[in-house]
């Protein structure tokens, strides 16, 4: 379905599902609203992955480090989920977010989760994730999902990177679901990393405010230290400074934002993961701040026996 195999990770076949267990018979997932392909991150190297996300920018992103290219299908209009081992779906945030209004179902960026539920049932795939903000948690949407897992095993809760020692406070909603038995709970073996790990060894100069910018904005800005965590970095982070993720301290006392590689290290990416190029600063920020945490992530597959 996924045309070209390609380093890391290849495409996803047609074939039925695999017996248990899922070892040695590599995983087949497939992951909506996949991005710039933070589950793709997190999987076994030898996971077959279809991947769709309709923005074209991740896709390029997403095609640049993992050897194939997601499709751009449109998930309200889906007739059918591939035959999976794994589905993965982080729909859209702004129904439930104070920005978005809180609109929840009614919300017309809802209809792909709506669509993605009423295929569940008969798709089953073994097993099923979702990611969202806290504010998913409780709502309509919420409900409508938990109706399409009828017949699994649950676990959903709120979990955070800097459970994992990360130094980034970046809290969100996962559910997962099993058809193989109880979810356990995820197991966090915590570390305590410093900030000046992730930050770049010669930061862009043009990341750094004007002395009138902040010295205007001294107390409403995000302004943390080197010894402290970064708070959720937004999609708007290259539009905003305010309400849109922390800015650093630097040790000569100058403020700048936080460049997008240090952002993808902070959400776990390897060091070797670039964006498509050619994106201007704008673009790049509302790619990495879209992102899922890769640790956290890892963490719930290898509640599911995934790693």
């Amino acid at each position: 379905l996924v045309g070209g195999d390609g380093p890391g990770r290849s495409a996803h076949p047609a074939a039925g599902l695999s017996p248990e267990p899922v070892d040695p018979t590599p995983l087949r997932v497939t992951e909506l609203f996949c991005g710039i392909g933070g589950l793709a991150a997190a999987l076994p190297p030898d996971a077959q992955v279809l991947a769709v996300d309709q923005s074209e920018l991740a896709r390029q992103s997403y095609a640049h480090n993992f050897g194939h290219t997601p499709k751009a299908w449109n998930i309200a209009g889906l007739k059918s989920i591939p035959s999976s081992d794994l589905l993965w779906l982080s729909p859209p945030c702004q129904p439930y977010t104070q920005r978005g209004e809180q609109r929840d179902l009614a919300d017309k960026r809802s209809a792909a989760l709506l669509r993605v539920c009423a295929l569940i049932p008969q798709a089953r795939p073994r097993f099923v994730g979702l990611e969202n903000v806290p504010q998913f948690e409780g709502s309509e949407g919420h409900a409508r999902f938990l109706d399409a897992l009828q017949g699994y095993q649950i676990w959903q809760g709120v979990l955070c990177p800097s459970q994992l020692g990360v130094p980034n406070r970046r809290r969100r909603f996962y559910v997962l679901a099993s058809q193989g038995g109880a979810v356990p709970e995820p197991v966090f073996a915590p570390e305590s990393l410093r900030l000046s790990l992730y930050l770049d060894p010669h930061p862009d100069p043009a990341l750094f405010l004007s002395n009138e910018d902040t010295t205007r904005l001294l107390g409403v800005l995000p302004i943390i230290a080197l010894d402290q965590s970064t708070e959720t970095f937004t999609s708007g982070y290259g539009r905003s400074l305010l309400k849109a993720g922390s800015l650093l301290r630097s040790a000569d006392g100058r403020v700048r934002r936080f460049s997008p590689q240090e952002i993808l290290r902070l959400h776990g990416f390897p060091e070797d993961f670039e964006l498509a190029p050619g994106l201007d600063l704008v673009k790049q920020y509302k790619l990495v701040g879209n992102s899922l945490s890769v640790p956290v992530v890892r963490a719930l597959l290898k509640a599911l026996g995934i790693d």
